[in-house]
């Protein structure tokens, strides 16, 4: 089994069980955005930008009464069309993009508490508008980027902020995996790496290495 984030939100309680079936419903259009990124992560990005569109008009057509739950298949969305609009070249809409799918996940995670582990999305967020900026040869933009997605690493800066003012750092899923413990095996493992903050910078330091090295690298999503 996969132990991801929504996985993670079920464990924190009914409340979390109870979000997650109900996000579940929703796996057709979560399945149609991760056909869309493969289709452009093959070349074929005209395909996967008419599945972007049949998303977009799936999801105007959806009533979801949990905000938190829209804001997630926003942060699925924002994803795949900031990278659709990275292969396109049109690197101004990229980056709008990518801040779009920051403030989904800012916004879930202030409705939804067992959401938390979104948060990590935000530093990735980051090292993708690292990659726009380089295409781009905006190079102080992408060094502000890498910098700071290297501070979250640190815990100098947080993840995100919620709407309350609370912010999510790295160190903060200490407490949040304490409440769900005991902890499997592979939950341990997946709870280390995330704590482990010399874990967490050779991972930074390889993802960077390869974005300096390759000047056309995809945009990795989870």
């Amino acid at each position: 089994m996969t132990y991801d984030w929504l996985h993670f939100a079920e464990r924190t309680g009914e409340a979390g069980r109870a979000w997650a079936e109900a996000y579940r419903l929703h796996l057709p259009e979560v399945a149609l955005s991760d056909r869309a990124l493969l289709l452009m992560r093959g070349g074929e990005v005209e395909q996967g930008g008419m599945l972007l569109k049949e998303l977009a008009d799936q999801m105007a057509a959806t009533r979801e009464d949990q905000a938190s739950i829209r804001a997630v298949l926003d942060r699925w969305y924002y994803g795949v069309a900031g990278y659709h609009f990275y292969c396109l070249g049109d690197f101004y809409q990229a980056q709008e993009a990518m801040q779009l799918a920051h403030a989904a996940v800012k916004r879930a995670i202030s409705d939804a508490d067992w959401l938390a582990m979104l948060a990590v999305h935000c530093q990735e967020f980051c090292l993708h508008q690292a990659r726009i900026a380089r295409n781009q040869r905006h190079w102080p933009e992408m060094l502000a980027c890498v910098d700071r997605a290297h501070e979250m690493i640190l815990d100098r800066v947080p993840l995100c902020e919620k709407e309350d003012g609370e912010k999510i750092w790295f160190s903060s899923f200490r407490q949040f995996f304490a409440r769900i413990e005991p902890l499997s095996t592979e939950e341990s493992r997946i709870a280390s790496k995330i704590l482990d903050q010399d874990e967490r910078a050779l991972l930074f330091d390889q993802f960077v290495r390869r974005m300096f090295r390759f000047q056309e690298v995809g945009i990795e999503y989870p």
